[in-house]
C-alpha cells in the first residue's frame, strides 16, 4: 500500500485566521483516506497583525495529525510507502506511527493562488453549444457557468 501525506493551508474568516489540513492521500486513485483541521499561528508579515487583532493563536498541526495517523493505522500496511514533501517535521511525526514503512520525502510545489478555479460566466467565444446540458430553449436563456481558470 502506498499513501501520501501532506497539509494544506486555508483559513477562517481572514488571512489572520489560518487553518492547517493534514491530509491523507491513497496516490493510485487519489482518493481522501483521512483528513483533519487544526488551527495555527499566521507567519510571515500577518503574524504581529494576527497577533495584535487576535491574540496568540494555537497550533494544533501535530495533535491533529497524530489524530488522523492514530485513526489510519488499522487500516495502513506496516511497511506501506509514505510519499510525503520536505518539510522537516514530517519524519518525527511518521515514525511513531508508521515505524516500518518506507519515507520518500519529494520536492514540494507552492500551492496556487487563493481564488483560482471559481465559477464564472464562460465568454460567449468560449463556450460550445450543446455544453451546459440544458435542453431547447431554456439553454439560452440561463448563463453558462463552467470551471474557467483566468
Amino acid at each position: 500500500m502506498e499513501m501520501q501525506f501532506d497539509e494544506m493551508e486555508s483559513f477562517e474568516h481572514s488571512k489572520c485566521l489560518p487553518l492547517s489540513m493534514p491530509l491523507v492521500v491513497h496516490p493510485g486513485s487519489r482518493r481522501i483516506l483521512g483528513f483533519r483541521v487544526a488551527s495555527m499561528p499566521a507567519k510571515g508579515p500577518l503574524a504581529a497583525i494576527s497577533r495584535k487583532k487576535y491574540g496568540m493563536r494555537a497550533d494544533h498541526r501535530a495533535a491533529k495529525t497524530f489524530e488522523l495517523f492514530d485513526e489510519l493505522r488499522p487500516y495502513i500496511h506496516p511497511k506501506a510507502k509514505v510519499t510525503t514533501d520536505q518539510n522537516p517535521k514530517y519524519p518525527s511525526w511518521l515514525k511513531p506511527y508508521f515505524k516500518d514503512a518506507t519515507h520518500v520525502a519529494v520536492k514540494g510545489r507552492r500551492g496556487c493562488v487563493v481564488g483560482q478555479g471559481e465559477l464564472r460566466p464562460v465568454p460567449q467565444h468560449c463556450s460550445h453549444e450543446g455544453d451546459s446540458g440544458v435542453a431547447g430553449a431554456a439553454q439560452e436563456s440561463l448563463p453558462d457557468f463552467r470551471i474557467f481558470l483566468a
